[in-house]
């Protein structure tokens, strides 16, 4: 299968670092803040197999609208039993 590569933008490193830091030192779980560090790089990067999985955005409105959350994020956090507290 053909692999594709993944680029972030610096905005899109910046979020990742704010969650990261949010859960760490604002709800006091860096054990949970890891995981789901890890777990959205793990996503990330999975967009190296079949990108078109999940379709780019079309306007800067698209961007600004609520998002569901990321199926794949929530289902691993759940069957790890990790929680935010």
């Amino acid at each position: 299968m053909k692999q594709y590569s993944v680029r972030l933008s610096q905005n899109a490193y910046n979020d990742l670092e704010s969650i990261y830091s949010y859960i760490c030192y604002q709800l006091l779980s860096p054990g949970t803040a890891a995981n789901i560090y890890n777990e959205l790089l793990d996503s990330i990067e999975s967009l190296k197999v079949m990108p078109k999985r999940v379709p780019l955005m079309k306007s800067t409105k698209e961007a600004t609208s609520p998002q569901p959350p990321i199926p794949i994020i929530m289902h691993s956090a759940m069957q790890k039993n990790t929680r935010l507290q």
